[in-house]
């Protein structure tokens, strides 16, 4: 086989992972809004700082290819301009293109190597998206209610929760 049929393979078998959504607009939930909004959440340099300095060195880079030893060499230059970026992004409820994009690459389970089904897909997303993830995970996991009803991967629930709770 060669590497463009090995690469279509893996698309095809990969493309059965995933939820297709329809293209157009999304369809409206009727969900009241939280009080205490992600929007009012504000990223510190120091906050950035420690995200940054918790990846191991050798993690895997994302379409950026900015590896995680550069941002924790240069974090002290670049914390308040990244902060900058990442309360922008909150406030706006948007994020820059590039954090949106990932490179999916297979990982082997088990079975015959030479069968993509025996592969399971990883998505290598922006270290510097990444960093700002753990932030706000780190803020959702304060809030009492959030802590005793959710977990991680759930924050829309977990929004949810609050917003029920907080009502009643």
């Amino acid at each position: 086989m060669k590497p463009g049929q090995i690469a279509e393979s893996f698309a095809d078998q990969f493309e059965i992972s995933f939820v297709k959504e329809p293209y157009g607009q999304l369809p409206t939930i009727n969900v009241p809004r939280v009080a205490n909004s992600v929007k009012k959440f504000n990223i510190t340099g120091d906050m950035v700082q420690k995200a940054l300095s918790s990846f191991d060195d050798g993690t895997a880079t994302g379409p950026d290819d900015i590896p995680s030893i550069l941002l924790k060499s240069c974090s002290q230059a670049l914390t308040a301009s990244l902060a900058q970026i990442m309360n922008k992004s909150l406030e706006e409820g948007a994020l820059p293109d590039d954090w949106k994009v990932a490179n999916v690459v297979p990982i082997y389970k088990k079975g015959n190597k030479l069968s993509p089904v025996n592969y399971r897909p990883i998505s290598l997303t922006s270290i510097l998206c990444k960093a700002m993830e753990k932030n706000i995970a780190n803020k959702l996991e304060r809030i009492p209610i959030a802590r005793a009803s959710c977990h991680k991967g759930a924050a829309w629930i977990c929004a949810e929760t609050i917003s029920h709770n907080k009502s009643t």
